[in-house]
């Protein structure tokens, strides 16, 4: 595996034409992957779409997974801009925007999900670290929605829904389902999450006022 600036260097760190060098290297893999599987794309596919020598995009990715990895990750940091759901909505509105708008923006870009699903199997820890980043990003999200409904099972919530969303867009990108069953069943699986959280907001009642209740003179 080739040295890279970016493999030990935050961006944060670079030098300003370093950054915009590595930007542009980014921005041309992922216009690639807009038009081509992953697994047609080639390391120099990209350095001649971001016209620069081979040797340079090595310079700051350490393989072609590190690259498509920083694509997927500077791609997944605007889902918190395009999902924010309606100013003063209730948490499980907010959730049901992101849900949402995360399976239209898979399917607005398939190639983006399938990617994703063959970068996973990486052995390179550049690209796997990257990878934890772009879910973190996203489940942190929903995290922070859920903490309002339930702070100590937030977490464990952020990951069945990731695990859904997964699910979902495996099943159009690799086994030719449809969008509109993956649709469906988000909104299914946004009505159970509805009728848990009410379950859990009602007040409890004890044996004695429900009793109480079915008497004919209560």
């Amino acid at each position: 595996m080739r040295g890279a600036v970016a493999a030990s260097t935050a961006e944060a760190d670079l030098p300003r034409y370093q950054v915009a060098r590595r930007q542009r290297i980014i921005d041309a893999a992922g216009a690639l992957l807009e038009q081509r599987d992953y697994e047609q794309i080639q390391v120099r596919d990209v350095a001649d779409a971001a016209h620069f020598a081979v040797g340079t995009v090595y310079r700051y990715f350490t393989s072609k997974d590190h690259l498509y990895a920083a694509v997927l990750h500077a791609w997944g940091s605007r889902f918190g801009d395009v999902s924010r759901g309606p100013r003063g909505a209730d948490p499980l509105a907010r959730l049901e925007t992101r849900m949402r708008k995360v399976l239209e923006s898979f399917e607005k870009r398939p190639r983006f999900f399938r990617a994703l699903m063959l970068l996973l199997g990486s052995t390179d820890p550049n690209a796997t670290a990257l990878l934890q980043q772009f879910r973190e990003s996203i489940q942190g999200l929903v995290r922070a929605d859920l903490a309002e409904l339930d702070p100590e099972g937030a977490a464990d919530h952020a990951v069945l829904i990731w695990a859904v969303l997964s699910n979902l867009l495996t099943r159009t990108t690799f086994h030719g389902g449809s969008m509109a069953d993956a649709y469906r069943i988000n909104d299914r699986f946004i009505t159970m999450l509805r009728l848990r959280f009410a379950a859990a907001a009602a007040p409890a009642v004890s044996p004695r006022e429900d009793i109480d209740a079915t008497r004919p003179d209560a």
